[in-house]
This record gives C-alpha cells, structure tokens and sequence, in this order.
C-alpha cells in the first residue's frame, strides 16, 4: 500500500510540473506588442508578465491618431486551472468572461467556455517566437462562425 502512495504521489507530482511548463510557454505573449494591421489601423495586444501565475493583456485599435480600447485578459493559472478572462468593451453587460484551458500541444492553446454566447473558444497558436495567428469560434445564432487574427510582434 505505501508503494501505491508513493506512486500515486509521484503521478500527481508530473502533473502538476507538466500544467506548470504549460503555463510558463505562455510568457511568450508577454514582451512587446503584437500587431496585426488592417485597412482601417492597427490590432494590437500587450501582454506583461504579472507574476509567475499571471499575465495581463490590454487589447486596443490605432487608426490614425486615435487609440480605442476594446479588451482586457487576465491569463491566470490557480492550482491545475489555466483561465483566461476577457474583459470585452461594450459587451456582456461590463463582466468578465472566463474560458478554461482545455488543450495545449504544439504551442496551440485552446480555451473554452460552451456556456458563453459567442466566441466559445479562443485560441492562440505561437507560429513562431516573433509570429502569434489567434483565433475566436463558436456557433452564433446556430451557424458556426470563426475570426482570424494574424499578429506579428513589434
């Protein structure tokens, strides 16, 4: 019996370093301002490293001389749980929305939440170190609808 503690334990123990590296490929996003421009301005995200269970995210457009927030995002791990809540102007009555990591391989992150009206998932794909494509899916008034954003790191 003590042998299958210790086994037991030890299965636990990986887990958790496991979820931990998960989040740590995350500080990626954090460094700079990923871009992505468009015929109307300019996309962008800052991410900054909050703590080592943290990062925050503030989303705005620039067109022209004039700069528009539209989102913030924490990114939080707490214990096995990998959250991002969205913060999105104008929408969802002012209140936070979380979606739960629920995939993470090949440096594709995908978080969801199937309660939420639209997007239920939000993904991030590291292309490369300087190269971010995110997307947001879901289904909107029963058809299946997907947004592309293509960022590059400045």
């Amino acid at each position: 019996m003590r042998n299958m503690t210790v086994l037991v334990a030890m299965l636990l123990a990986s887990f958790s370093f496991r979820q931990s590296a998960g989040f740590e490929q995350l500080y990626a996003l954090a460094g700079g301002t990923w871009v992505m421009k468009t015929s109307k301005g300019a996309l962008c995200e800052e991410w900054k490293k909050i703590t080592a269970e943290k990062l925050s995210n503030r989303a705005f457009k620039v067109s022209g001389a004039d700069t528009t927030w539209l989102e913030t995002v924490n990114l939080e791990q707490k214990g096995n749980a990998i959250t991002y809540t969205s913060t999105v102007k104008d929408q969802n009555a002012g209140q936070s929305v979380p979606f739960t990591l629920v995939s993470s391989e090949n440096g594709k992150f995908v978080f969801s939440n199937p309660q939420h009206d639209f997007p239920q998932r939000i993904i991030y794909h590291f292309v490369t170190k300087d190269s971010l494509h995110a997307w947001i899916e879901g289904t909107s008034n029963g058809k299946e609808h997907r947004s592309d954003f293509y960022y590059a790191r400045r």
